[in-house]
């Protein structure tokens, strides 16, 4: 489950954005000022903020929430002008939703941003999630509370190989070939389920009820950025052989 802050600043985001995203699964946390939600946002970073502001203060909002968090940034504000909501996209926001909005369309919006939470920075690929990050570059995972884990070789490039294609299906066969490589022999393939496990075991808040390292049953494995299962069939245990 993911957490979302959220700054309702207008009174009808107040009584509807909260509802919205507890029903869609996320763990929410409402900010009463933009203030609060700075400083909220600094001392734990969230997967997501959404914020609900007249248009003609998104780009301001924006750029507070800036100060204190690069956590992606949905705005939703009522009916706004091309200029309103190129300001707030150019101030940091990363998607902007008008009012009226559909639920489904919302939550599908969050999940995108969170699961597009991928950082280029100086050539190094860091990848954000609720419970930890990982910099493949440093070879470095991190947990939220800033201390770190220990993965073997082959368990960090079992991970890369998923990492690569956040939320897209990697083939069990692409996976031996990519790790192992194509002459990696017959009996690699009985290992992969070992280092799944063992993979799951460091890096899930609760590995019998994997979050981040999924199954798709008889296609392969995919990695959940968001830390949410979405609609692909995902075990709770160890890869298909």
């Amino acid at each position: 489950m993911s957490d979302v802050v959220l700054v309702p600043l207008e009174r009808a985001a107040r009584r509807s954005c909260g509802v919205v995203l507890r029903h869609g699964g996320f763990r929410v946390e409402v900010c009463a000022s933009l203030d609060h939600a700075v400083h909220v946002t600094r001392k734990r970073p969230p997967a997501a903020v959404v914020v609900a502001v007249a248009a003609e203060e998104s780009a301001t909002a924006v750029a507070t929430l800036r100060r204190g968090t690069d956590s992606p940034i949905l705005v939703i504000s009522s009916a706004a002008r091309q200029a309103d909501k190129v300001s707030a996209l150019d101030a940091g926001a990363d998607d902007y939703v008008t009012q009226p909005y559909g639920v489904d369309e919302l939550l599908a919006r969050v999940r995108a941003l969170i699961r597009r939470r991928v950082v280029e920075s100086d050539g190094a690929q860091v990848v954000v999630t609720p419970d930890f990050s990982v910099d493949l570059a440093a070879r470095r995972l991190r947990r939220s509370d800033g201390t770190d884990v220990q993965l073997t070789a082959v368990e960090w490039r079992v991970l890369e190989v998923l990492l690569r294609q956040p939320g897209c299906i990697v083939t069990r066969e692409e996976i031996l070939d990519q790790v192992w490589g194509p002459k990696g022999g017959a009996d690699v393939s009985q290992y992969l389920r070992v280092y799944v496990l063992r993979l799951r075991q460091k890096i899930e808040p609760d590995p019998r009820h994997p979050r981040y390292v999924m199954t798709s049953f008889g296609v392969g494995l995919y990695f959940s950025v968001d830390g949410t299962s979405g609609n692909r069939s995902a075990d709770g245990a160890m890869m298909e052989a």
